[in-house]
């Protein structure tokens, strides 16, 4: 897949703190998505959910489950919080003003491997509400549909 642009993605490593990390990706230039990659190396068994968080908090709640996600050293487990946004503008007073939507409102990616301490961890989170599923049966989301998000994210905002 070489026509997916290549987004920024923070990692977390061992020298820096989650604090530091979670600061870092937040003072990003305003066009990247909140992408926080708490563990680098792909598990084929790792697969992504939506998980509902209350509308307008999802930065904050990410950096909340990715702080949560240390502290119980569950890093093996939850691998990526992903909340997709896209750099649109408007015209306001006859001036171009840039600003950031989120695709999905209320909602944001985590990619893990599910189990009944993953999900406790994850569905006890502050500020998150549940995942999206059927009961204790979150639904997974397909890896190409998750590339398909984030290569929308990715698009730049027209030019007037």
């Amino acid at each position: 897949m070489s026509d997916n642009p290549q987004l920024p993605v923070p990692a977390i490593d061992k020298s820096t703190t989650v604090e530091e990390h979670i600061k870092e990706a937040a003072e990003e230039k305003p066009d990247s998505q909140f992408h926080l990659v708490i563990r680098k190396e792909r598990d084929p068994s790792a697969k992504w959910y939506v998980v509902h968080t209350y509308s307008g908090n999802e930065e904050r709640v990410a950096a909340q489950l990715a702080t949560r996600i240390e502290a119980l050293k569950l890093t093996d487990k939850v691998h990526e919080v992903l909340v997709p946004v896209q750099e649109k503008i408007k015209i306001a007073r006859g001036k171009k003003i840039a600003y950031q939507d989120k695709l999905f409102p209320g909602y944001m990616l985590v990619r893990m491997i599910m189990d009944d301490e993953a999900w406790a961890a994850v569905r006890n989170t502050r500020g998150i509400t549940g995942f999206v599923g059927l009961g204790k049966n979150p639904t997974q989301i397909p890896q190409p549909e998750v590339d398909t998000i984030q290569k929308f994210s990715a698009q730049k905002a027209p030019t007037f």
